[in-house]
């Protein structure tokens, strides 16, 4: 049961954003539609509430009021939610939007550190893409949301922060294991399996790639990093990911991670929350853990041979 209208997130986040266009983009809905909801809102208020100009947008004064009773609101939606819960005898709802790489291995072990810490707690578990998940952070619709390459002007509350080295990741053979880090003749002409461009990493590694004028063949494009995973197990190629993506199979034997000999690229890692207001005591629980489980796994990067430190 929401306590606030499709129009009411809406306009919170052409607020936060500063455009209609930022807007469009964040939440994947059409600059029509958003205008359309926008005037709704005025004339159900009976006044102006945002102020156009070139660069955008501001809120009016009454603009400001509504924004702030909407941000007010959506932190009683998730308090009434935690309550409904724990009258179900659970101890809270935590919804958590979260990449699909840490799904097998991060987020049950910090359920398991959750539960046995604070007592039983409900998870709402959203698997996507960034821009999905900073979608729904933006409509209040998450509390939590790890991610690589968290856009910036968000307006979220960024809860911890990390730059891990993009690396080569392959099939594990003694002659590479052996290198201990690949140069680009290691890497001329090999196939590769690449993320396509719904992923963050897609642009970083494409710059990446053409900065050390590699003609590798795309053999496979996925929106899955477990696809690339798998495709790259079975042989058919290089990939390129971070060592948060492919720990699990590292340790297993399954794949081999190498970082780059030259052309070091990054992806940024983070932790973001809503304001502490609106964070429920088992949202800010789970952010504890994750934050522990995210530091670890970022030390382990800083540590594998070849790593680039600070």
């Amino acid at each position: 049961m929401p306590l606030l209208t499709r129009a009411a997130l809406v306009f919170e986040t052409v607020v936060s954003a500063g455009s209609i266009r930022k807007a469009s983009e964040r939440i994947n809905l059409a600059p029509s539609a958003i205008d359309r909801q926008i005037l709704n809102l005025e004339a159900e208020m009976g006044t102006p509430l945002l102020t156009r100009h070139a660069r955008g947008m501001t809120p009016t004064e009454a603009g400001k009021l509504v924004v702030d009773r909407i941000r007010a609101w959506q932190g009683e939606d998730q308090a009434l939610r935690g309550e409904i819960e724990m009258l179900k005898g659970r101890k809270g709802l935590v919804r958590i939007g979260i990449m699909e790489c840490f799904t097998r291995t991060v987020l049950p072990a910090v359920f398991r550190r959750l539960e046995a810490m604070h007592g039983a707690t409900t998870l709402d578990v959203f698997t996507g893409g960034t821009a999905r998940i900073a979608q729904r952070m933006l409509a209040g619709e998450l509390d939590l949301a790890v991610a690589f390459n968290m856009p910036g002007d968000l307006g979220l509350r960024v809860l911890f922060e990390t730059a891990l080295d993009i690396g080569i990741v392959l099939r594990p053979t003694p002659d590479l294991v052996r290198k201990g880090a690949l140069a680009r003749s290691d890497l001329q002409g090999r196939h590769v399996v690449l993320s396509d461009r719904s992923l963050t990493v897609e642009p970083i590694v494409r710059a990446m790639m053409e900065r050390m004028g590699l003609n590798s063949q795309a053999i496979a494009r996925s929106n899955s990093i477990e696809a690339i995973k798998s495709l790259v197990m079975a042989g058919a190629g290089v990939g390129f990911l971070t060592w948060a993506d492919v720990c699990e199979e590292v340790r297993r034997g399954d794949l081999l991670f190498l970082p780059m000999a030259a052309g070091r690229a990054t992806e940024v890692l983070s932790l973001t929350g809503r304001p502490p207001a609106q964070t429920s005591q088992s949202a800010s629980a789970l952010s504890a853990i994750l934050i522990d489980t995210l530091a670890g796994i970022a030390a382990e990067a800083k540590a594998l041979p070849g790593a680039a430190r600070g």
